[in-house]
């Protein structure tokens, strides 16, 4: 009886396992798809930004529009992801190129979440503004504020 409690439980453990991992690649699927989209889509100061960052000693560690999962500790569940505008994994940082919207209360206070979500994570989230390329579009203002964190 023991023994077929024991294999009841490990069927069910199997079974969780494998809807966890079946819904986190559909997770994947979607940040994927989304992260495509959104290079397709890039704005023009996104794309100044990543010329510049090509250019620099960064561009071996950098990621363009690349998902961030966000997981729950416990079972390594999906929880969400988010889409990271640029990410030099090197030096765990972040960078997020910021328009107009994001002057907005209620964007301000889901970009205050977000990053706090990837400090969870190891992660620092540098913003800059569209106003900001637009002026320097050398990206120096950018690559002086990235040199406080060493490769």
């Amino acid at each position: 009886m023991k023994l077929l409690m024991k294999v009841f439980k490990l069927f069910k453990s199997l079974q969780r396992s494998m809807r966890i991992a079946k819904y986190n690649n559909t997770m994947v699927e979607m940040a994927e798809s989304r992260s495509k989209e959104l290079v397709r889509k890039a704005t023009i100061p996104e794309k100044i930004v990543y010329n510049a960052l090509l250019k620099s000693k960064y561009a071996p560690y950098l990621d363009f529009q690349v998902p961030v999962y966000i997981t729950w500790r416990d079972s390594g569940k999906i929880k969400k992801f988010y889409i990271a505008d640029f990410l030099i994994d090197k030096i765990n940082v972040v960078i997020e190129v910021d328009g107009g919207y994001h002057k907005e209360v209620e964007q301000r206070k889901k970009d205050r979440q977000r990053d706090k979500e990837l400090k969870e994570l190891g992660l620092i989230t540098v913003r800059i503004t569209n106003q900001e390329v637009y002026s320097d579009p050398s990206c120096k203002f950018l690559l002086k504020r990235l040199e406080k964190f060493k490769l």
